[in-house]
């Protein structure tokens, strides 16, 4: 199963509950273990889903086992906690006294706040556009994550490479030595990817 960060996701209903953003990943494990939504646009969301949750993918998109209501109900990826400001704290100059209280005011913090990601300790988002390093320098960016519909094992990413003349192609989980937030490093030279690795099916 390709998961496409990106695709349009649909509940069990085919209702569009929004797009792929992030795959989460537990890199020593090598399983992919939740996949990110990014929900609306004014007011939106980035929630997070089981990986079990998804029935199946393709051309057209992520398809849940959940319904619109579920989705809804599915715990935040960033968890944002307001907290009691330390005493002696004083607002930044400029702001109203009512908007202590409420969210972020023209994207400067209007009260302390605690930020957690609702994910494990050990596990990893990635991204599209996500860099992958060889052992001698960048290939490419990640583009869509490979993993077995049954057991969620990571079975490798898809990796795009150029810039106006791009191509694909499949980096098995074997060629992955390590993975963070920021960049997935393999074990292989830009040469043995380019003798041995497979475009995607």
């Amino acid at each position: 199963m390709q998961v496409d960060i990106q695709a349009p996701v649909y509940s069990r209903d085919d209702t569009h509950v929004g797009k792929v953003d992030r795959v989460v990943i537990e890199p020593d494990a090598k399983l992919v273990t939740h996949i990110v939504i990014h929900k609306g646009t004014w007011l939106s969301r980035d929630v997070v889903v089981p990986i079990d949750s998804v029935e199946r993918t393709d051309a057209k998109g992520v398809y849940l086992r959940l319904s619109p209501e579920e989705v809804e109900a599915l715990p935040d990826f960033v968890e944002v906690e307001w907290a009691m400001p330390a005493e002696g704290w004083v607002p930044p100059p400029g702001y109203f006294e009512s908007v202590v209280l409420w969210p972020p005011y023209f994207s400067q913090s209007a009260a302390p706040t605690r930020e957690r990601q609702s994910i494990g300790a050990h596990e990893v988002a990635v991204t599209e556009g996500t860099d992958v390093e060889c052992t001698d320098g960048k290939l490419g960016v990640v583009d869509q994550v490979v993993l077995d519909a049954a057991s969620g094992r990571l079975e490798g990413f898809v990796v795009r490479q150029g810039f106006l003349l791009t191509h694909d192609v499949v980096i098995p989980a074997a060629w992955i030595a390590q993975t963070d937030a920021d960049v997935v490093r393999l074990n292989v030279t830009k040469d043995q990817v380019a003798r041995e690795a497979q475009p995607p099916s």
